[in-house]
């Protein structure tokens, strides 16, 4: 049922009024109601349970089919007056500086929206981005705007072009639009802001860099450049500004651009769009009718020459890469073709995997785009997060510098909202330093899980770069993993950064696998004693604690103390000194301390250090194991270990 009754505005049913679908059937419905009707709708709160729209009465009958129920948008209305009211003033006072004093471009935001550019200041970022870093980006004027090429003033339409202009080849492409529906404010900054990211990043961000390294970014930032205008008057202008449809004055003229497509234009006879020029999703009189579609289909062939057959269900070719993104708002929704049939594209599946991949990340529902009525117009492989260079490798470390590179891999990644994808377990990672894994001369080093196998559709990684030999300056090190299916995930990347000096020991890892019934409690070596809790490593050298253990040539006084936390055990203890400094405890001559098994509380001794001895700060390693001697490298059962910075005088 209709709650309130419509104004009809002298009694036509194509007359538009706003309001607020309160009753929702359920929130799959209302996100295929967003998809069928994403032209009228204005805000969508699924959680909240309500939509609002713009719907003519023919629209609303056939919502009403569907359980939907209306009522006036009345909170809505009176904020939009506002803001409307809001920019209609600033226009008002802008018209009365000279037009010396101020320009179409001295408004560098839509009023009422501090956030988001105006066309003009959206056109000087990018050109600006151009000249400011010319071997990245480029602006391209790539076709004119309906009223431009008719003498109505007009504007260009332009792409910002980004790529390392030094590295040539035949490099994937990504081409977006946004704004082709000229009132979706939000979309052309938030593709100016990739851009942004892109641009600051470049020589600071591993990824940022890669992807220009290796890719063409191409954003049309503003599809609908005309109609944008309009729309940055307060008009809830959608379509383009062709006066050729609905009159010449009329606010309701021109074309859906998104509707004017040359592909399945008008295939669904009437449902997906309107034959009525003043419908807001009219589609033109005729396929790709409209310049600014003319220019982006061009643009598209261009990086893309149509290579699949004849038939509508023929699959794009396995060795094509890019992708396409259109920009919209405001439905919450990731969308994949089909739009005009419930059957799967060719290319569905990966399409789908796709989807749900960008939808983990924005918290929209991943769906076919196929909603209420149709509209005209493969495994992911795992991805790496949380990657890491151990010290200060991403600022710099002397070459010879055994750096740790950490990492997570998850073949999870996916949004689950609408379905869910296979997913595998994790089998396998590798790193590559400079080159990445499709260049030539790429050199694959295996990553190893943290916890020893790879079991787990999310592993921890971890592995060592060898740094000798690597010439100062910044490094690329490319990090990917595989899952079960064989497919290889994405790649992520950060800096290594080799600078001048000798670099610092690197040594070997030692621990327990068990703390809970016996720990190191404190030891005393000389003047020095520390106390400490239950751990099966502890790190108590010079930069942890602020603190060296000064110990004379000599002999040298050792007092070791246990703790357990029930019964007492036998405990070994061992004492390693790296006397040469050559980065382990592992020579003849570093034990400089060993205790028979013993059920003791406290254990004395001496260190004696040999006479000739280096002088200066190095290593000490002490170790208690449960019943057995402890090792200075590698894991054992029960006890701990402790490493702290002895300074030999």
């Amino acid at each position: 049922m209709i709650d309130l009754p419509l104004s009809k505005s002298a009694g036509l049913k194509s007359a538009r009024n706003t309001w607020l679908l309160q009753t929702i059937p359920n929130e799959d419905i209302a996100r295929k109601a967003a998809i069928s009707f994403h032209g009228q709708l204005l805000e969508s709160h699924y959680k909240q349970g309500y939509l609002i729209m713009e719907l003519t009465e023919e629209e609303q009958e056939k919502l009403t089919a569907f359980g939907f129920t209306f009522a006036p948008a009345t909170e809505f209305i009176a904020k939009r007056n506002e803001v409307l009211t809001q920019i209609q003033n600033r226009l008002q006072q802008r018209s009365l500086k000279s037009a010396t004093a101020m320009s179409d471009a001295s408004l560098a935001s839509i009023p009422g929206y501090a956030c988001y550019e105006t066309l003009e200041s959206t056109y000087s970022v990018a050109s600006g981005m151009a000249s400011q870093f010319p071997g990245i980006a480029e602006w391209l004027l790539v076709g004119q705007t309906w009223e431009k090429l008719n003498g109505q003033g007009g504007h260009d339409i332009g792409v910002l072009k980004l790529t390392n202009k030094a590295i040539t080849g035949n490099k994937p492409k990504l081409f977006i639009n946004s704004a082709i529906h000229a009132r979706e404010y939000t979309t052309a900054p938030l593709v100016l802001d990739f851009a942004r990211w892109l641009v600051n990043g470049y020589g600071t961000d591993a990824d940022a860099t890669w992807i220009l390294d290796h890719h063409e970014v191409h954003l049309m930032l503003q599809t609908n450049p005309d109609g944008r205008k309009k729309a940055e008057t307060g008009l809830s202008w959608r379509k383009n500004a062709n006066q050729n449809y609905c009159g010449a004055n009329s606010n309701s003229r021109g074309a859906d651009l998104n509707r004017n497509f040359t592909f399945g234009w008008n295939s669904t006879n009437g449902q997906g769009s309107s034959g009525s020029a003043c419908n807001d999703t009219y589609r033109g009189p005729s396929a790709g009718s409209e310049p600014e579609i003319q220019t982006l289909e061009a643009y598209v062939r261009s990086l893309w020459p149509d290579r699949r057959g004849p038939g509508k269900n023929d699959a794009a070719p396995s060795d094509i890469s890019g992708i396409h993104l259109d920009i919209h708002s405001y439905s919450e929704l990731v969308l994949w073709p089909w739009g005009d049939t419930s059957q799967a594209a060719p290319n569905g599946t990966a399409l789908q995997t796709l989807g749900r991949k960008f939808a983990l990340f924005n918290g929209y529902s991943p769906q076919q785009s196929i909603g209420l009525y149709p509209t005209d117009g493969t495994p992911g492989g795992p991805d790496i997060s949380n990657l890491a260079l151990s010290g200060n490798a991403s600022s710099g470390v002397p070459a010879g510098t055994l750096v740790t590179l950490s990492a997570t891999a998850s073949d999870l990644r996916f949004s689950t909202r609408n379905g869910t994808e296979p997913t595998q377990n994790v089998t396998a990672a590798e790193y590559y330093i400079d080159k990445a894994p499709w260049e030539s001369g790429a050199q694959a080093m295996p990553l190893q899980p943290l916890d020893g196998s790879f079991n787990g559709k999310t592993e921890g990684l971890t592995g060592s770069i060898a740094t000798t030999g690597l010439q100062p300056g910044k490094h690329t090190a490319y990090v990917r993993a595989r899952d079960a299916s064989g497919t290889w995930g994405a790649v992520s990347a950060a800096f290594l950064v080799i600078g001048s000096g000798t670099p610092q020991p690197n040594y070997c890892s030692a621990a327990s696998g068990n703390a809970n019934d016996e720990w190191i409690s404190q030891v005393s070596f000389g003047s020095f004693t520390r106390s400490s809790a239950a751990s099966t490593y502890s790190d108590f050298t010079e930069p942890r604690i602020g603190q060296v253990v000064n110990l004379q040539r000599g002999s040298n006084s050792l007092r070791l103390t246990p703790q357990f936390a029930g019964t007492a055990y036998n405990e070994y203890w061992k004492v390693w000194i790296d006397l040469n400094k050559d980065g382990d405890v592992t020579d003849a001559g570093e034990e400089l301390f060993t205790s028979a098994r013993a059920l003791r509380t406290v254990v004395n001794g001496n260190l004696v250090i040999p006479a000739g001895a280096a002088t200066g700060k190095t290593r000490l390693r002490v170790a208690m194991r449960y019943n057995t001697a402890p090792v200075p490298c590698g894991t054992f059962n029960y006890g701990e270990v402790e490493d702290y910075t002895v300074n030999i005088e």
